[in-house]
């Protein structure tokens, strides 16, 4: 049976009157209040959003107990500290299910490879040490092309639905 995970997010994550150089731990608990993400499982994505920019993935993490105990532990802090300096608003994306079933952590695990190929596309400054670069790609599907794609790529993406 599938297990379905659900996307929620774009949550402003709280940083210190310094510019966004640091996060406010004192600011977490209405976080955590404010997303009701506390105590669900599944993965995270730690991005910035920049003016036109548009909002670039710097980490990807998945929960062992519940993204509470996960997200802003010391370790992924200091990765984040090191984005912070940039210019943008820190966000946090939340891809969670509800499901309690024993294979829940496998399908995370997978999950989480499988996202930090696609945050690396995107973005291949992410913070993330390993699994970051995809075992494959498709020229103009899953990678960037210079230029226009062509008309195969499109109708190929337009087929299987990811355009």
């Amino acid at each position: 049976m599938t297990i379905t995970f659900k996307i929620t997010g774009g949550y402003k994550i709280p940083t210190c009157n310094k510019g966004n150089i640091c996060i406010d731990k004192n600011k977490l608990d209405k976080f955590w209040n404010d997303n009701n993400m506390r105590d669900k499982k599944g993965i995270y994505i730690f991005a910035i959003r920049r003016g036109k920019g548009g909002i670039l993935p710097y980490y990807v993490g998945k929960t062992k107990v519940c993204f509470e105990k996960e997200c802003f532990t010391p370790h992924k802090i200091e990765k984040y500290v090191n984005i912070l300096g940039k210019t943008g608003t820190p966000l946090m994306y939340f891809v969670y299910t509800d499901t309690n079933k024993k294979s829940v952590s496998k399908v995370i695990k997978t999950l989480e490879k499988e996202m930090i190929s696609w945050a690396y596309i995107r973005n291949p400054d992410i913070l993330n040490e390993k699994e970051k670069q995809p075992e494959w790609a498709i020229e103009g599907i899953t990678t960037k092309t210079l230029g226009a794609n062509t008309k195969i790529q499109n109708e190929f993406k337009k087929m299987i639905g990811i355009d």
